[in-house]
Parts: C-alpha cells; sequence; structure tokens
C-alpha cells in the first residue's frame, strides 16, 4: 500500500471515529458509548490495514480515551505502564545502550577473567 492511500485511510477513518464518537445515542448507547464506539472503530481500521504502525495505534488510542472524556489521563496510561512494564522496557534500553557502545562483551569478558 502506498502512503498516499495509508495517509486517506488514516485520516478518512479519523474523520469517521470523530463523527461516530459525536453522534446522538444509537441503541440506548450514551455519550460516553458512542466514543468508545468510534475509537473501537478506529483501531480496527488502523490494525487491520496497517496504515498506521500498530504502536502508535496504541497510543492514539489512548489519546483518544482521554480526550473524549471516558477516562483520565492517568487511568489510560496505566493499562501499559504498570511498574513491571517499565522494569523491562528499562532493561531492554540498558541492553541496547550497553550492545551499541560493545560494553556488553567488556562486561562479559570481565566476568570470565574473574571466574
Amino acid at each position: 500500500m502506498n502512503t498516499r492511500l495509508k495517509l486517506l485511510i488514516a485520516v478518512l477513518t479519523l474523520m469517521t471515529a470523530h463523527l461516530v464518537a459525536s453522534t446522538l445515542s444509537i441503541g440506548g448507547l450514551d455519550q460516553r458509548g458512542m466514543a468508545m464506539l468510534g475509537i473501537a472503530l478506529l483501531a480496527l481500521v488502523y490494525w487491520s490495514t496497517e496504515c498506521v504502525p500498530i504502536p502508535v495505534t496504541g497510543l492514539i488510542v489512548m489519546l483518544l480515551l482521554t480526550l473524549y472524556g471516558i477516562f483520565s489521563f492517568s487511568k489510560s496510561v496505566s493499562f501499559i505502564a504498570s511498574k513491571v512494564n517499565i522494569l523491562i522496557i528499562a532493561g531492554l534500553v540498558i541492553s541496547a545502550a550497553l550492545s551499541t557502545h560493545k560494553l556488553d562483551k567488556l562486561l562479559g569478558l570481565k566476568v570470565l577473567s574473574l571466574v
């Protein structure tokens, strides 16, 4: 899929999701329910077409949950920002930095020389 088509799909889906979120209730849903329906539609299209990278789609969903007042920002981020996830991400960042500067081999050789 070319870049212009991906951009067109992304923008049209975002506009459609906003239209769904701002319409009056359908089937007994309140305004928050309609906003969730629009966000779910956006996530479905973005994930199935991959017009936006999947991690970015997750961030967009968290942002929209906050903007439409479904969750507070801290609540919407709390689903991925648990202490365990932060610990794992920090470990991966440190290991990537060590590998980039070849410090992982140096530390490994130092440990082996001590043993």
